[in-house]
């Protein structure tokens, strides 16, 4: 078991040499990845669960240059030759392990949404939508989730600057829908569900609540 400090790690050197390695399952705690190509940023944030194998990324010229932020402190199970050999047999824990994998694959499906909008505000309501069914955690004030997002990192999940980031979240705040908790993470007032995007187009606001 590896414990992750927060701050800026160098993930791909943890494991030297690669050989016959599984990958890096997440026990506990958060961590971001950014890529970074021409102009172009993209993040996501690993948890709980996750199965990643750092290393492969190097297959793709899109994904080779790259920046891991542990969010929150972790804990990573070294899955390595070793454990493939004392996991010979049991079916259970191979298709465990699948699953999770496949789960990753979904919601990075999920988040490919998230640039099918033109309009920037629409993005960032996608953006917490997807973050608040994994992470979220239902409060009497509505939809706490205890994750640590600054704007630059919003911005580059969303694919937008952190300027207009910054410029929604404010609008957000005056409307009553999503409220920063600090540097803890931010409270969706009500549910996620109850917020209508209004249609492209609209002279209305991006987003408002149901009657």
């Amino acid at each position: 078991m590896l414990h992750v400090p927060r701050g800026p790690v160098e993930l791909d050197s943890i494991v030297q040499p690669r050989g016959d390695w599984l990958g890096l399952l997440v026990v506990d705690g958060l961590l971001a990845v950014t890529l970074d190509a021409g102009h172009a940023h993209s993040s996501w944030i690993f948890g709980a669960q996750d199965l990643i194998r750092p290393w492969d990324l190097d297959d793709f010229a899109l994904t080779k240059n790259r920046r891991w932020q542990c969010l929150m402190p972790m804990q990573i199970a070294l899955l390595d030759g070793d454990f493939i050999r004392r996991t010979q047999g049991a079916p259970t824990i191979t298709r465990r392990l699948v699953e999770r994998a496949a789960e990753t694959a979904r919601w990075l499906l999920a988040k490919s949404l998230i640039a099918g909008t033109p309009r920037a505000e629409e993005r960032l309501l996608l953006l917490f939508t997807l973050l608040a069914e994994r992470w979220g955690r239902v409060c009497p004030d509505g939809v706490r989730l205890p994750v640590p997002l600054t704007h630059v990192l919003l911005a580059h999940m969303c694919g937008v600057r952190r300027p207009t980031v910054t410029i929604a979240l404010r609008s957000f705040r005056i409307r009553g829908l999503i409220y920063p908790i600090g540097r803890a993470g931010w409270l969706l007032s009500g549910s996620p569900s109850e917020w209508e995007l209004a249609p492209v187009g609209s002279t209305y606001d991006t987003c408002v609540r149901r009657s």
